[in-house]
């Protein structure tokens, strides 16, 4: 990057960090206040990281440099933890996770909930974290258990002609959304993509339908979304998920392989995809071969401008103003926590909190594309961890994106119970059979509820309500 435009980016990231310090959750200002490191001490841990390659040989390299400590890095993947009966999280200080992960560790007591008792932390530390990373996303049954190491954000991106063809926007609403992709069915010509690409590989198909669903299904003051709370009935085969899914299944063409949001975005920057929805990070963006994207608008995660109210199988409009977008998180992400049979307890915590700091959660969260921005600051530096090919137009939207998600208090998160893979391979399967076969979305999504229901019975009914509840915030 010449220095001219580094200076350019620098600024406009300045700029909107000046405009986002007002935008916070509550609607209060709240600024950075970690400007000087803080001193840190001495110490040597062992830290195990699960399904990420790349964090271990930096957070390795700054605990020397930067602590003068020694960090024994033990790395796996989550079926080597699970065939080894999770020792592995027992015979280790310091536990790096994916963030979709942290049920099923903490409903084994493997994490030590973070107290006055055991924690030199300052209670305001958490003010400048995004909402996305912050209280729900580290907490299990209201207590706090972990720390966020950041996680991408969902956006859409557009192609610029094929709105200027059309002489429309960028939507705002699934309907608007669903308007839109059949206009772009019916353009005439080869000139102009007419694909929407959505990643549906692996856990990303359920991530991709809970992206779609999130807003009519995630009501203010209630726990219910993807289970009835109290009963733990499956609500996957609800009207919210019929209708997202056939919307999904005739707009996206069939196709022979699933595809990751790595290869949505090579196809989007390759001219395939009109539309491409997925998450975004400078890892995925800058691909070989591609040098830049084309003339792109971003925009939001569109929502719905009504919620479904499933104990009375109705739908109920949003106040007027109210923000119709609800982030999907935990999809992406990693989490770090202190294993709870450690013997090093105010060290580890302390450890936690150097990593998630400003200066180091910079370093760390921008290295790996598990990872992403935690805390406003960053939103001064797009180009750490979007790359240079967001313009500032583009820098901006994703900006103005973040602090609206920022001030909300709707947020559903990826599911986070025991055996939660289990539950999603069923809705992976779900999702991939009726858009890239067509089979008949309700008779698949019943099929994957029925399934749910048979997991949780095997599992025991009392003990996954319990870890649902506590996954959504209530205390047992």
């Amino acid at each position: 990057m010449s220095r001219l435009k580094t200076q350019c980016f620098f600024l406009f990231g300045c700029l909107m960090l000046l405009g986002s310090t007002g935008c916070g959750a509550g609607g209060g200002a709240v600024e950075e206040m970690e400007v000087a490191a803080k001193p840190v001490r001495s110490v040597s841990l062992d830290v195990l990281i699960i399904d990420d390659q790349k964090l271990g040989t930096v957070l390795k390299r700054q605990f020397g440099s930067r602590r003068n400590g020694v960090a024994t890095i033990n790395e796996m993947t989550w079926q080597e933890l699970n065939d080894g009966a999770y020792q592995a999280a027992r015979e280790n200080d310091l536990l790096i996770y994916p963030s979709w992960r942290l049920g099923e560790m903490a409903s084994r007591d493997l994490l030590e909930v973070i107290t006055k008792t055991n924690s030199r932390l300052d209670e305001g530390r958490t003010k400048s974290l995004l909402v996305f990373d912050r209280n729900q996303a580290v907490e299990w049954g209201g207590q706090q258990i972990a720390m966020s190491l950041g996680q991408s954000q969902w956006v859409a991106l557009y192609r610029k002609d094929v709105l200027e063809k059309l002489g429309t926007k960028v939507p705002r609403t699934w309907k608007e959304f669903d308007r839109l992709a059949a206009q772009i069915a019916e353009l005439e010509g080869a000139d102009l993509p007419k694909r929407i690409g959505f990643p549906l590989k692996e856990h990303w198909a359920s991530a991709s339908l809970l992206v779609r669903v999130a807003a009519a299904i995630r009501i203010s003051g209630k726990y219910s979304s993807l289970f009835d709370v109290k009963t733990m009935t499956p609500q996957i085969d609800t009207e919210p998920f019929i209708l997202s899914l056939q919307a999904m299944q005739k707009q996206l063409a069939s196709a022979e392989e699933p595809l990751t949001p790595k290869q949505i975005l090579a196809a989007y920057a390759g001219g395939e995809l009109a539309i491409a929805v997925v998450p975004i990070n400078h890892h995925w963006l800058e691909m070989d071969g591609v040098e830049a994207l084309p003339p792109t608008d971003l925009g939001p995660i569109p929502g719905w401008p009504d919620v479904f109210d499933t104990s009375r199988e109705r739908w109920n409009t949003l106040p007027s103003g109210a923000n119709v977008s609800v982030p999907l998180a935990g999809s992406t992400g990693m989490l770090v926590s202190a294993s709870s049979s450690s013997k090093k307890m105010r060290d580890v915590i302390e450890v936690m909190d150097w990593m998630t700091e400003k200066q180091m959660s910079s370093v760390l969260s921008s290295v790996s594309e598990n990872t992403g921005m935690s805390r406003k600051v960053h939103l001064a530096s797009l180009e750490k961890w979007l790359g240079e090919g967001i313009d500032s137009k583009n820098g901006s939207a994703f900006v103005d994106y973040i602090n609206e998600l920022n001030g909300s208090r709707r947020i559903m998160f990826f599911l986070r119970i025991p055996s939660a893979n289990q539950y999603l391979d069923l809705l992976d399967e779900a999702v991939r059979k009726s858009v890239l076969q067509k089979a008949n979305v309700v008779e698949s999504l019943t099929s994957a509820a029925q399934g749910w229901t048979v997991i949780t019975n095997e599992l025991g009914i009392e003990k996954q309500k319990s870890a649902y509840r506590k996954s959504v915030g209530l205390g047992r």
